[in-house]
């Protein structure tokens, strides 16, 4: 889920210029050419609300009906200029699972475009390094971009405070600090039904929760 904001709602607000108040409707809907019906985690459906409920909730339908929206095109597009390569995207991307490989590193990278107006910084460990003689140095500056417009880096932003908050139904509320101000998604990765066989793993058992 940690990359709907990256496929599905960022892409929407830069290309399809929707706003936060974007109505979608949680219901019972299928993979697109499948008969394989899509849930939410909680296993229930809440109907008509905006993109941000949908966002702050991580509701799994209308993530899916915004990657239907923006397409996988577009989608690729947004997420090359955050430095992730993509292809072949499909609707289980949407949710997070799939072809996209990302490492953390790579996410907090990304992310961090959405806090800075829109200009994503290449991921760095490095700034400058002062050779044994301690006057030579060099410095390494790393790769910056306008990733996306300063609009949609504030509207993402303004809806994932909502995910650490104390709405009702937001996702990360365990991860309110007092007195700070911060913006993040929360993701979960999943067993694959080998695992839970050969492990004997009780039904909602998860190796991560992000």
């Amino acid at each position: 889920s940690t990359l709907k904001p990256l496929i599905d709602y960022g892409p929407a607000i830069e290309y399809l210029k929707w706003s936060t108040g974007q109505t979608t409707v949680d219901e019972k809907i299928t993979y697109s050419g499948s008969d394989q019906v899509i849930g939410n985690w909680d296993g229930r459906y809440l109907g008509t609300m905006t993109v941000r409920e949908a966002l702050y909730t991580s509701r799994n339908i209308p993530a899916v009906k915004t990657f239907r929206e923006v397409g996988p095109e577009r989608a690729k597009e947004f997420l090359g200029n955050l430095g992730i390569e993509s292809s072949g995207l499909t609707e289980s991307e949407a949710l997070g699972g799939g072809r996209v490989n990302i490492s953390p590193v790579q996410m907090a990278a990304s992310y961090a475009a959405f806090g800075n107006n829109g200009t994503y910084n290449s991921p760095h460990a490095i700034t400058k390094i002062v050779f044994r003689d301690g006057k030579t140095s060099k410095s390494f500056k790393p790769e910056s971009k306008k990733a996306m417009s300063d609009y949609t880096a504030y509207m993402v932003t303004d809806i994932l405070r909502d995910v650490v908050s104390n709405k009702r139904n937001a996702s990360a509320t365990r991860a309110i600090v007092s007195g700070v101000d911060i913006a993040g998604k929360t993701g979960t990765t999943n067993y694959g039904s080998d695992e839970f066989e050969k492990f004997n793993l009780k039904s909602g058992s998860v190796p991560d929760t992000w």
